[in-house]
């Protein structure tokens, strides 16, 4: 889950490099979903160093970052491109947001059995 105080796009094209060689370009992008409004709270410091806590306007959402290769000649099309695989992504990704957040074990024992 990621909470920001400003709403977010739905799709946000983080990178974009050219492989002219190759004749393609490789897109780092994010898709989020299940976008809510909602308050945050945050510290402020006022000229004599107290610390205040205000609540505040946010959005959070699950974010899902992924990267794709496509030829070079795609690139004009590449805003029609990124909508439809997210009008088509959505439904599934906001079924399954809830495994983004599940918490991995950073240390895992296996019991052996002979």
């Amino acid at each position: 889950m990621v909470i920001s105080t400003s709403k977010p796009a739905e799709i946000k094209v983080l990178s974009v490099q050219d492989d002219v060689k190759r004749g393609i370009f490789k897109v780092r992008y994010a898709f989020r979903v299940a976008i809510q409004e909602t308050t945050t709270t945050i510290e402020e410091y006022d000229e004599e160093g107290n610390v205040t806590q205000k609540e505040v306007p946010a959005w959070q959402y699950e974010e899902f970052v992924d990267e794709i290769e496509l030829p070079l000649y795609l690139k004009p099309s590449l805003d029609a491109i990124l909508k439809t695989m997210y009008d088509k992504a959505k439904p599934v990704l906001e079924a399954n947001a809830g495994y983004a957040s599940a918490e991995v074990p950073s240390e895992i024992s296996v019991d052996e059995e002979d």
